[in-house]
């Protein structure tokens, strides 16, 4: 009798897991997860649903066609597939609705990671085997398998109730057994030199895909990609977004609308630097408190402020001229400590000891124009000098 395969429209892989303790547990030692996975599908003989006692041979192929063999042949009836007439157990029965299911496990190695194809024999009646055209895709789930490789002492993996996948170990890595410091509990190695090597976070559409951190049960910081704001990067901490970047590279410090290469700050006149200048905010609008100050008297405090010559103990190698913070502080009782000179407070007694020093001159040359005034007069009130004799 001729076999015939109709391009088995309804076929189904249901590549159920076998040996499983409790719904979808990988257990550790005796409870680890077999090969073994059921096949279903549908046999059509001459355009007629197969009927009767069939004997199957499964193989598995690198390749949808020609290729190599990776395992097999593996069959339903448990006896060799050169048997035309195979001793109990008997051949699969196939009822009226055509439907055939059988647990194949080739073994745990062959299934690395790359792609898999079922081929399939069958014949009726001790016959000839017919090859089933085409071979089928082994869809990704017999891959499961593999993590037995969790179990063991002191590790275990899970599905639970809330479909959940859920794995216990003292370190799990991908591409690397062990970890990089005593610290690590997950590790990636890209199998890779000279080029990118990592992983992405994706979302199904525009979202927002992060990267959490966490303590005791909460969320505490992430960092994030907004496709809802332009694509721009985020960092939140403290439930609040404290930097972003955008796509053209302004970095933004408390505000997520950076304008420039760097803002500093919302307010109505936030800092800024674009490079090569430091620009800072100082809007009318965003001042309260004015008062108006003394030139003379900032020049005079000012004089008394010791300028040095000096450098930073992290860097012995650049000079910097200027006062210390203290003496700043001391004399003008600007800023927020003394140990800081904000460069708005050293620019502005600069500005105002100029003003002051102006009006100094102002007065000088109000004093040198009276002296003038003066010497004028006298010389008019004097008598015009006598002529000298001549010889």
């Amino acid at each position: 009798m001729k076999m015939k395969h109709l391009g088995w429209p309804s076929l189904l892989l249901a590549l159920t897991l076998a040996g499983l303790s409790g719904p979808g547990r990988l257990g550790a030692q005796s409870n680890i997860v077999s090969s073994a996975f059921t096949f279903q599908g549908r046999l059509v003989l001459n355009g007629q649903a197969a009927y009767g006692y069939y004997d199957f041979v499964f193989n598995l192929y690198d390749q949808a066609t020609n290729g190599n063999l990776v395992a097999g042949p593996f069959t339903n009836s448990g006896c060799p597939p050169w048997y035309y007439q195979c001793p109990s157990p008997p051949s699969l029965l196939i009822g009226t609705d055509a439907v055939v299911q059988a647990t194949i496990n080739f073994g745990s190695g062959a299934f690395t990671g790359a792609s898999r194809w079922l081929g399939i024999l069958v014949r009726s009646n001790g016959g000839v085997f017919t090859t089933l055209s085409p071979r089928q895709l082994i869809t990704a789930t017999p891959y499961a398998t593999t993590a037995n490789s969790l179990g063991g002492a002191g590790g275990s993996a899970q599905f639970n109730s809330n479909n959940e996948f859920l794995v216990t170990a003292a370190f799990t890595g991908i591409n690397r057994s062990f970890p990089l410091s005593g610290n690590e509990f997950f590790g990636v190695r890209a199998p890779v030199t000279n080029t990118y090597g990592g992983m992405y976070v994706e979302t199904a559409g525009s979202g927002r895909p992060f990267y959490g951190y966490g303590e005791s049960g909460d969320y505490l910081a992430w960092t994030y990609l907004d496709n809802l704001d332009g694509n721009k990067w985020k960092l939140n901490i403290g439930y609040a977004d404290r930097v972003t970047v955008t796509t053209a590279g302004n970095v933004g410090i408390g505000t997520t609308s950076p304008t420039n290469l760097l803002q500093v700050g919302s307010s109505v006149s936030p800092a800024y630097c674009d490079g090569g200048t430091w620009v800072n905010g100082s809007d009318r609008n965003a001042k309260s408190g004015l008062e108006p100050v003394n030139p003379t008297d900032v020049l005079e405090k000012l004089a008394g402020v010791p300028i040095s010559a000096w450098h930073y103990n992290s860097d012995p190698g650049t000079r910097h001229l200027g006062p210390m913070a203290q003496d700043f502080y001391a004399a003008f009782g600007v800023g927020a400590d003394d140990t800081h000179i904000a460069t708005v407070d050293a620019d502005g007694v600069a500005l105002a000891a100029i003003q002051g020093l102006r009006l100094e001159l102002q007065q000088k040359d109000a004093q040198i124009r009276e002296l003038r005034e003066r010497l004028d007069r006298l010389e008019k009130a004097l008598p015009p000098p006598r002529p000298q004799p001549t010889r």
